[in-house]
């Protein structure tokens, strides 16, 4: 067990020494350059400007759902008319957003997400617009640099928001 523990790290530290390529400098050797990579998942890398702060703020996966038929746990939210909803994933995943049932309950407000750097999130903003009830489903999957070995990591959530 020690010696495929040991192998496996060998192996790892072998890849990413490969990481990155060398180019040449006038007059020198070559020196290492970094690979470029996709700085995140979300959609617009700025942020609005402007916003005020969101009325209610949901971060991930929350405990507090419950099961549905497809397996998933349902995060209830409520929300009043005009009333701001904020919702936060790890930028570390490319986000698609679905929503269904009572959809013209809810407002989006600025771009499909948006990067948050102090927290490393992409953030999704809408607005209570009139009474219903929305699903609102997130399905994410890991983002790996190009030519990098990364886990095959897909998560979804689901949410469903109460517009009263």
């Amino acid at each position: 067990m020690r010696a495929r523990l040991i192998s496996a790290l060998l192996c790892a530290l072998l890849t990413l020494a490969g990481c990155g390529t060398l180019s040449a400098i006038s007059g020198g050797a070559p020196s290492p350059t970094a690979t470029a990579v996709t700085p995140n998942g979300c959609a617009v890398q700025q942020p609005p400007s402007g916003l005020p702060p969101a009325d209610v703020v949901v971060k991930g996966r929350s405990v507090n759902g419950t099961p549905t038929q497809n397996g998933l746990m349902t995060t209830p939210i409520a929300l009043r008319r005009g009333q701001t909803l904020e919702m936060r994933e790890s930028s570390n995943f490319r986000w698609q957003l679905r929503q269904t049932g009572a959809t013209g309950s809810l407002s989006a407000i600025g771009p499909a997400s948006w990067h948050d750097s102090a927290t490393s999130e992409c953030v999704w903003r809408f607005t209570g617009a009139v009474s219903g009830v929305t699903q609102i489903s997130f399905t994410g999957v890991v983002m790996c640099p190009p030519n990098a070995m990364c886990p095959a990591l897909a998560v979804a959530m689901e949410y469903e928001v109460t517009v009263s």
